[in-house]
C-alpha cells in the first residue's frame, strides 16, 4: 500500500468520525441542557434543606454530568469543525499526484514541447492579424 492509498483510507475513516462527532455534539448538547436544568432545579431545594436531602445527590450527579457532557461536546464540536469533508481529502490527494506528475523529468520534457507548440501557434496567430 502506498501513501496515496493510505491517505484515501483515512479520508473515509475521518469522514465517518466527522459524522459520529456530529451526532455526539447533538446528543452532548441535549444532555448538557438537561443536566443544567436539573442542576438548577435541585440546587434551590438542596440549598434550602441541606446535604441530607435526596436532591443533594441528584445535584452532585447533575454537576458531574454537566462537566462530562461539556467535555464531550467540546471535543466532538472541535472534531466536527476541524476535520475536513471527504471531498477535501480527495482534492488534496489529487493535488499531490498532480504535483508528482508535473515535477517528474518526463513531464518536464513534455511541458517544454507543449510550451514550444503554444509559442509557435501564438506567433502564427499574431502573423495572421
Amino acid at each position: 500500500m502506498n501513501n496515496i492509498s493510505l491517505f484515501l483510507y483515512f479520508a473515509e475513516v475521518f469522514s465517518s468520525l466527522r459524522g459520529v462527532s456530529g451526532v455526539a455534539s447533538l446528543a452532548g448538547g441535549f444532555v448538557l441542557l438537561g443536566s443544567l436544568f436539573t442542576s438548577a432545579v435541585t440546587y434551590e431545594d438542596f440549598k434550602r434543606r441541606g446535604e441530607d436531602c435526596a436532591d443533594y445527590y441528584v445535584y452532585i450527579a447533575a454537576k458531574k454530568v454537566v462537566k462530562w457532557s461539556t467535555i464531550i461536546l467540546s471535543v466532538s464540536a472541535f472534531l466536527l469543525v476541524f476535520l475536513p469533508p471527504r471531498e477535501t481529502f480527495y482534492l488534496i490527494a489529487g493535488s499531490e499526484i498532480g504535483e508528482t506528475v508535473v515535477t517528474s523529468p518526463e513531464a518536464q520534457a513534455i511541458l517544454n514541447d507543449i510550451r514550444e507548440v503554444i509559442q509557435a501557434q501564438l506567433q502564427e496567430l499574431k502573423g495572421e492579424k
